[in-house]
């Protein structure tokens, strides 16, 4: 391994490279000088001192090129250390590639620099901070200094200004929103008025269903004094009304759905009696149609039934007949 190479490279690549038991060699730069005749360029010497930053970029660096262990580097370092102070001390001198030598004069060791070492400093980057060059060209010299003039046309420009685009307004607008926004509200007023239509007939309905009940409350709450009057009673049958009582057992029928058109009251019914259910279709007059089932049951019965068809078969609610 050479590593008097890699002293040399580390030295060149970062002006100061120390060497545990030799010292710390820096790389620095002696001005031009002039003698009256000619003038020498500056030049780079490598000054060896005694004291440096202890580190391990060294053995970093030497790791990191022959690619092995920092520690495995270090010890190339100390071996190569031990061995130049041997040779200095037998009066050799320790040479650095294109850098220098390690010698020994007078009792004490200094490093004599290659007088044909070559060291070329990193650029550095310029900067253009003035235009003033560049605009001295470009405005032509007069003899008064005078500014050059700007010709102005008396014809306006407007070649800057947005031109309308042919068609008029009309070819601007949006024709698929208004057609949306148009069929919205088309819808939303029949919405309208089929709720109107609907509330109404409801509310029709309810009105009957409410005046027809003082008539079963009168049907079915006979209170006999004993049991025999109480089974001649439930054999009466109730002609002024439309619920029935027979055997104990009320007979009436139950409004499920109202129509304003016999044809969709016909459909329902239909449809009921395909479930297998008995429907018929009762009409109040020319727009309202009812969809009924009969119904007989205990009188104790009749809301749990009523809230079981209102369930099943229209939440909206049902009614009596």
């Amino acid at each position: 391994m050479e590593v008097a190479k890699y002293i040399g490279l580390f030295l060149l690549k970062n002006q100061a490279c120390y060497i545990h038991g030799l010292g710390n060699l820096e790389l620095k730069r002696k001005p031009a000088t002039f003698n009256g005749d000619t003038l020498q360029a500056g030049t780079y010497e490598v000054l060896l001192t005694a004291s440096g930053s202890i580190d391990d970029n060294l053995a970093n660096f030497i790791a990191t090129n022959e690619l092995i262990s920092i520690s495995k580097a270090s010890n190339a370092l100390r071996e190569f250390s031990e061995q130049s102070k041997a040779d200095l001390e037998a009066g050799k001198d320790v040479l650095i590639p294109a850098i220098g030598r390690f010698s020994v004069l007078d009792g004490k060791m200094k490093f004599i620099t290659d007088k044909h070492m070559q060291y070329a400093p990193p650029p550095i980057p310029a900067m253009r901070s003035s235009r003033r060059m560049e605009e001295e060209m470009a405005i032509p010299h007069t003899h008064h200094h005078e500014a050059p003039k700007r010709e102005y046309s008396a014809q306006p420009q407007y070649s800057n200004v947005p031109r309308p685009k042919k068609g008029g307004i009309l070819s601007q607008l949006n024709w698929g929103r208004i057609l949306l926004a148009l069929f919205l509200l088309g819808v939303l007023g029949v919405g309208a008025v089929y709720t109107f239509r609907y509330m109404k007939n409801r509310k029709g309905a309810s009105n009957n269903a409410t005046i027809q009940a003082p008539e079963t409350d009168t049907a079915v709450a006979p209170a006999p004094a004993d049991s025999a009057a109480l089974k001649v009673d439930s054999t009466a049958v109730d002609t002024t009304g439309t619920i029935e009582m027979v055997d104990g057992k009320l007979h009436y029928q139950v409004i499920i759905d109202n129509f304003t058109t016999r044809k969709k009251a016909d459909k329902k019914a239909k449809l009921m009696r395909s479930y297998g259910h008995e429907a018929d279709v009762i009409a109040e007059d020319s727009f309202n149609f009812d969809v009924v089932m009969p119904v007989i049951a205990l009188p104790a019965d009749t809301a749990h039934i009523m809230d079981s068809m209102r369930r099943y078969y229209n939440p909206a609610g049902v009614y009596i007949y």
